[in-house]
């Protein structure tokens, strides 16, 4: 297959339910010169075969079935297997709108961008939906690297989904998903991409669909929650230094980020999966309390006295407290 302007990697793992509503809205984009490539993951369910099916219904649709090693490897293999100009990425119970990949390579050959990113929504069970929009940014803008500034990076630096990437962009600086976290591997990779990027493209229209369902990674129990935070914020300050500099803005910026990636740990403690007794939980939120990462971030916040204060009784409750009405929300959304 010649002249394949974008590949889209979509990584598969046992979603056979929402599969055949993704890959028809890969399929039937109005930009017809595209190459899709699903990577099976070790799936168990029916969702190899109906990879299968479409690749044989489909010349567009190359698969590859692999054992199961998460999604950073399986994206990474699409990379390294992509012949398009640009490279896009859908999670597989997700679903696009049909305009997505024509809009986003327009304004990539445009404007000259090697990143251009849509806006998405936020689909709950049973249909609710949330604009997921980049805030700072309050029209499309095409901006060089010096012109991000810290809260746009804050905000832009999410979801590969959003975004067609130049593939040369890719090779030419080795920008992989990250091996061995299993949460927040995006903002990672679009952090190295972005830094290494001359231009990005934001485009103020909506038209990825994000479905977060219960079992989804986004309501998945963790047992190591806060060990992955901790390596999430090690690489990305590492990643920033590297590529965005020492400037103290950027850090600043990503710690309010950080707080609230902490406060997941508590949320993660009252997941309905989660198979912890109450004695056990606290447990986990005094480790959380007393963490060094999170000390350093509290202090460069200026929050005084931080230590003696979360450390007392009634600030662990806060906490138990708080964990008890994410379960009770994600009872109701069940």
């Amino acid at each position: 297959m010649s002249n394949i302007l974008v590949s889209i990697i979509v990584p598969v793992y046992n979603t056979g339910e929402y599969l055949y509503k993704c890959l028809d809205s890969i399929v039937n984009q109005n930009l017809q010169e595209i190459e899709l490539i699903l990577i099976d993951d070790g799936s168990t369910d029916n969702s190899g075969k109906i990879c299968d099916f479409y690749s044989k219904k489909d010349k567009r649709v190359c698969v590859i079935h692999k054992k199961n090693e998460g999604v950073s490897i399986a994206r990474n293999v699409g990379i390294q297997v992509a012949k398009g100009e640009y490279i896009g990425f859908v999670d597989s119970d997700d679903w696009i709108e049909k305009e997505m990949y024509q809009e986003l390579y327009y304004y990539a050959k445009e404007t000259g961008a090697d990143i251009v990113m849509c806006d998405a929504c936020t689909v709950y069970d049973g249909n609710k939906k949330e604009a997921d929009t980049i805030s700072s940014l309050n029209e499309s803008v095409l901006l060089n690297k010096k012109e991000i500034t810290p809260l746009n990076l804050r905000e832009i630096a999410g979801s590969a989904c959003r975004c067609i990437y130049k593939k040369e962009l890719l090779e030419v600086h080795a920008v992989q998903f990250p091996i061995g976290l299993p949460l927040s591997e995006d903002r990672i990779f679009n952090l190295k991409s972005m830094g290494n990027s001359e231009k990005f493209y934001y485009l103020k229209k909506a038209y990825y669909n994000r479905y977060v369902r219960t079992g989804s990674a986004v309501n998945k129990y963790y047992p190591n929650l806060l060990e992955i935070t901790n390596q999430y914020r090690r690489e990305v300050l590492n990643v920033i230094e590297k590529l965005w500099g020492t400037d103290d803005s950027y850090r600043q910026a990503y710690n309010q980020q950080f707080l609230v990636t902490y406060m997941s740990v508590v949320y993660n403690l009252y997941n309905l999966d989660c198979p912890l007794k109450m004695g056990e939980k606290r447990i986990e939120l005094k480790e959380l309390v007393s963490n060094q990462d999170l000390i350093e971030i509290l202090e460069e916040c200026n929050i005084l006295d931080w230590k003696s204060k979360l450390l007392k009784r009634k600030q662990i409750l806060i906490l138990l407290i708080l964990g008890k009405l994410y379960q009770v929300k994600q009872k109701k959304r069940k």
